[in-house]
């Protein structure tokens, strides 16, 4: 009576596992972590079934029982075997499943890794570029600064040199003037008192000064430097 309950439990396992192979297939991605629970599960069963049917008797007994034919032993051998196969295919399946999850986690740390080396290059390149920006632009500001530097000592010089020469110029006329009748003609002869043209050449050493001084002013705005104090000079 043992034997034909295993055997009857053996077909209705066999039948139980073709249709649960066929739901496997129809099942969604999302509802394998169950189906795999459920394996694990007919798993267990399945090895404690096979333990219980190697206790049966053999070939050579059932032969001697009148309750069971040859025919039933062969199905419950084929039974048996058919279980240990898909129970191997069951841990066949968890396995695959297993690997398939461990590649999945490498993958997604990788594709982390590459996405922060990617924002910090990005964000190293557009600090570059920024320092760069800056140093053209602080290289061309002191460019600038130290050509109007140049022309502002340029201009400086020449301002000193007119207001110089026409100092001395100044000088020569108020000395010439205290002079009397005799030392303006000795001064004539000598080439040391004014004439006609020394007189032209102190008008037009006016008229330039007159004339860059406002210059002087413009170019000195322009360059952001300081007006130079202003001059003045009496001619007596």
């Amino acid at each position: 009576m043992l034997n034909q309950d295993n055997t009857a439990f053996l077909a209705d396992l066999t039948e139980f596992l073709d249709d649960y192979d066929a739901s496997i297939e129809l099942h969604e991605p999302d509802t394998t972590s169950n189906l795999l629970l459920d394996s694990d599960q007919l798993l267990a069963e399945t090895e404690a079934l096979l333990l219980s049917s190697s206790d049966l008797p053999g070939p050579t007994e059932a032969g001697n029982s009148s309750t069971h034919s040859t025919a039933e032993q062969a199905r419950r051998i084929k039974n048996a075997q058919a279980a240990k196969r898909r129970l191997k295919y069951r841990k066949k399946l968890r396995n695959e499943r297993e690997t398939l999850e461990d590649e999945e986690r490498n993958l997604s740390e990788e594709l982390e890794e590459l996405q922060r080396a990617r924002k910090r290059a990005k964000a190293l390149g557009n600090k570059t570029l920024a320092t760069s920006t800056w140093r053209a632009i602080a290289i061309r500001q002191k460019e600038g600064r130290l050509v109007a530097e140049q022309q502002q000592r340029r201009l400086q010089t020449a301002v000193e040199n007119r207001a110089k020469m026409i100092e001395e110029l100044g000088q020569m006329m108020r000395d010439s003037g205290s002079n009397n009748t005799t030392n303006i003609e000795e001064d004539k002869r000598s080439h040391l008192g004014p004439n006609a043209d020394d007189t032209v050449l102190f008008d037009e050493f006016l008229h330039d000064l007159e004339v860059i001084y406002p210059r002087a002013d413009e170019v000195f705005r322009a360059c952001g430097a300081e007006e130079m104090p202003t001059m003045s000079y009496s001619l007596g």
